[in-house]
């Protein structure tokens, strides 16, 4: 699985369109200040997040890129939680910075997003995992949400 693009230039595209559609086409504002600064408290979760998986994945020998090799299953840290942290990370990253504006545009980027994740990396992802790992990364999968707050498995 080769890609041009990473998650982390996907994330840094979002945050540029998200600012500009703000910028050009704010449409409304949906709450009024000092309210949108409820957004940062989920940046604040994320500063917790996302390190918290990284330093799991490289405690386990695991890659980090999407297209590296799997060395390892990890089902520990907060990977007990949620299949995929890091991307959950970054859509509550920035659905905190869509929330700070205070107008709706933003938000249609953080959905777009999250879907593009899915799509590009997280299916792909999941299926290298089940290949390389079978009926550890079943069990593992049949019992972790692949995102927090979400009915998927």
């Amino acid at each position: 699985m080769s890609r041009n693009i990473d998650p982390t230039q996907y994330l840094l595209a979002a945050l540029l369109w998200m600012a500009a559609l703000h910028l050009l086409w704010p449409v409304t504002t949906l709450v009024p200040a000092p309210w949108p600064l409820l957004g940062l408290i989920g940046l604040a979760i994320v500063i917790g997040i996302n390190p918290a998986a990284h330093g799991t994945l490289q405690a386990a020998g695991a890659g980090i890129k999407p297209d590296a090799e799997s060395t390892a299953l990890v089902i520990c840290g907060v990977y007990r939680i949620s299949r995929n942290p890091m991307y959950f990370g970054c859509i509550l990253a920035l659905a905190g910075i869509a929330g700070l504006p205070g107008s709706l545009t933003p938000w249609i980027v953080v959905a777009l997003f999250g879907i593009a994740a899915d799509r590009v990396f997280i299916v792909a992802e999941e299926c290298k995992l089940s290949a390389r790992f079978g009926a550890p990364w079943r069990e593992y999968a049949s019992n972790t949400r692949r995102r927090i707050g979400f009915s998927a498995r």
